[in-house]
C-alpha cells in the first residue's frame, strides 16, 4: 500500500472511528458496573468520531463544496481536539471549559464568512494550526502540573501530546516558509504524508491511552479502599504499619527516634447507647478530623480498631509528642462540645511513648498501650507519657488534656 496522502487521510479516519468503538465497548462495560470514571471516556468517544468525520470531509476535498471540506472540517478539527482535552480534564477532575472550544469554532465562522481569509490557504493554516498546538500544550500543561495522583498514564499522554504539538508546529512552519497557497497542491507534497504518518502515530496512544487513564485511576481507588478506613478516611491498620515501617526502613538510621500516642475515646459505648450508633459514628469522625488537623505533614495517624486511633511521630521527644496530644485531646473535646451545643462532652485520653529508631512499631504501640490503660484508669481527658530513651522503660510523667505535666510517677 502506497502511503500518499489519499491513503494515509483514509488511515487516520479509520484508526478515530475504531478507537471510538473501542471506547464505546469499555464506557459500556465499565458504566455497568457503576464507574464514574467511565463517563470521562464520553469525551474522548465524541472527540475520535468528530476527528474521524473532520479528516474524512478534508480527504474530499475538490470533490466536495468547499464549504464543508474547509470551513465545517476544521470547525469539527478543533472541536475534536478540544474534546480530548475535556476528557483528560474530566479524568483529573477538572474542568471541562467547553466554552473555549466553542468561542474557537464561532471565531473560525465568521473568518470563513471573510473571503479574502476564506480564500487563502496560508491564512487559514496560520488559524487552525496555533489552535490545535494551543490545545496540545493545554492537555500537556495538565498532564505534568494538574496530575496531582502521579498517574503513569496521564503523563505519556502529556508526552504524546507534545509530540502531536510539535507535528502541527512543524507543518505550520512549513507552509510558511514554503509559501504554498493551493491545499490540493499541499496535499501532492511529501511534507504532507511526513506530518500525516507523525499525526496518525500520535492519535493510536492517545485511543489507548484514556483507557489506561481510567483503569490506572480505578487501581488506584481500590488500593485506597484497602488502606483506608471508611469511616474516618484515616489510614486503617495495614496502612499504618506500612508507613511505619516505610519510614523506619529510609529515615530511621539518621533519626534520633520517634514517638507514638495511643487515643481512646472516653465511654464512646455510653455515647451510643444513650445518643444512637449514628452520633457515635459522628464523634469517631470528627475524632478522626481533629487527628488530620493537628499532625502537621511529617506525622502520620491511623485508626487501629474501635474507637483506638495511633499517631506516629517521627523525630519527636516526650516533650514535643506530648504537645501534639494535648493539642489533639482539647481540641476534639472543645469541637465536641461545640457542634453539639454543650449536650454532649467526650473527651479522650491517651497513652505516649517515645523509643530510638530501632524499636520495632507493633512493640511500640504496646508499650503506649499500657500507658493508656494506665491513663484510663486515672479518670477521662488523661494522657501518659513513657520515655524508653532517657527512663529506660520508665514512665515519666502524666498530664490531662487541658493541663501540663503534674506528677512523677513509675512504671
Amino acid at each position: 500500500m502506497t502511503l500518499d496522502t489519499a491513503t494515509l487521510f483514509a488511515a487516520i479516519s479509520v484508526i478515530q472511528m475504531a478507537g471510538a468503538v473501542i471506547l464505546v465497548l469499555f464506557w459500556m462495560i465499565l458504566s455497568k458496573r457503576g464507574e464514574i470514571q467511565a463517563g470521562s471516556l464520553l469525551w474522548w468517544i465524541a472527540g475520535l468520531l468528530l476527528g474521524a468525520s473532520s479528516i474524512g470531509l478534508i480527504a474530499m476535498r475538490g470533490q466536495i463544496s468547499d464549504f464543508w471540506s474547509i470551513g465545517v472540517s476544521n470547525l469539527l478539527l478543533i472541536l475534536a481536539v478540544g474534546l480530548k482535552r475535556a476528557g483528560v480534564a474530566s479524568i483529573l477532575g477538572r474542568t471541562q471549559n467547553l466554552w473555549v472550544f466553542a468561542a474557537t469554532g464561532i471565531l473560525w465562522i465568521l473568518y470563513c464568512s471573510y473571503p479574502p481569509f476564506f480564500e487563502s490557504f496560508i491564512a487559514r493554516i496560520n488559524f487552525i494550526q496555533p489552535c490545535l498546538i494551543t490545545l496540545c500544550i493545554w492537555i500537556v500543561w495538565m498532564a505534568f502540573f494538574q496530575n496531582r495522583d502521579r498517574l503513569y498514564s496521564v503523563t505519556l499522554l502529556g508526552v504524546t501530546s507534545a509530540l502531536e504539538a510539535s507535528g502541527y508546529l512543524w507543518y505550520w512552519t512549513y507552509n510558511n516558509l514554503a509559501g504554498n497557497t493551493d491545499a490540493l497542491e499541499m496535499f501532492a507534497d511529501p511534507a504532507t504524508a511526513i506530518y500525516l504518518v507523525w499525526i496518525m502515530l500520535a492519535l493510536v496512544m492517545t485511543i489507548v491511552l484514556p483507557v489506561g487513564m481510567v483503569i490506572e485511576i480505578l487501581v488506584l481507588r481500590y488500593k485506597e479502599q484497602a488502606y483506608q478506613d471508611p469511616l474516618t478516611g484515616l489510614p486503617n491498620r495495614r496502612a499504618f504499619w506500612n508507613t511505619c515501617h516505610k519510614w523506619l526502613s529510609k529515615d530511621g538510621g539518621q533519626s534520633k527516634g520517634y514517638g507514638l500516642i495511643l487515643f481512646d475515646i472516653d465511654q464512646l459505648k455510653s455515647v451510643n447507647d444513650s445518643f444512637g450508633h449514628a452520633m457515635g459514628d459522628a464523634v469517631l469522625q470528627l475524632f478522626g478530623r481533629v487527628v488530620r488537623e493537628a499532625i502537621g505533614k511529617n506525622a502520620f495517624a491511623g485508626r487501629l480498631d474501635g474507637e483506638e486511633f495511633v499517631i506516629f511521630l517521627p523525630g519527636f521527644d516526650a516533650q514535643g509528642s506530648l504537645v501534639v496530644a494535648q493539642r489533639v485531646c482539647r481540641r476534639f473535646g472543645v469541637e465536641c462540645e461545640e457542634a453539639t451545643g454543650g449536650k454532649l462532652i467526650v473527651s479522650a485520653g491517651a497513652g505516649l511513648a517515645v523509643f530510638g529508631a530501632g524499636m520495632p512499631p507493633e512493640r511500640g504501640v504496646e508499650t503506649a498501650a499500657r500507658a493508656l490503660q494506665k491513663a484510663k484508669k486515672l479518670g477521662r481527658g488523661q494522657i501518659i507519657v513513657t520515655d524508653a530513651i532517657k527512663g529506660k522503660g520508665r514512665t515519666l510523667a502524666f498530664g490531662s488534656a487541658s493541663k501540663p505535666i503534674t506528677k512523677r510517677t513509675a512504671a
